[in-house]
């Protein structure tokens, strides 16, 4: 249990606690909004599950899945902290294609 305080894996376990979260959050808010009926709340996108999933989900899986390499030789080279502030760093531009600010609404 001693080897949970130690600093650098209390704040990898903090920083995966909070990476996880967030992506949880994502997937779930993106498909909660997407499939919103718009006449119901006056936002949302009327989506069903699959043009949900495959429109707005997928490519944020398939951007992860093929951005991870290069995030497994940015860790090798440069280290964790510089991994990790790049990371932070790019996610407010991530989130300016999100759904919310990117996509209309189907009529």
């Amino acid at each position: 249990m001693r080897m949970f305080v130690h600093r650098p894996v209390l704040m990898a376990n903090l920083a995966g606690i909070l990476v996880g979260f967030g992506m949880f959050a994502n997937f779930l808010g993106v498909s909660y909004l997407v499939q919103m009926p718009e006449a119901l709340t006056g936002n949302g996108f009327d989506a069903s599950i699959l043009r949900a999933s495959v429109q707005f989900l997928l490519p944020g899986a398939i951007v992860s899945l093929l951005a991870s390499p290069m995030g497994g030789q940015l860790v090798r080279h440069r280290g964790p902290r510089a991994a990790l502030a790049l990371a932070a760093g790019s996610a407010p531009s991530a989130s300016a294609g999100s759904p919310s600010t990117t996509a209309t609404p189907s009529r």
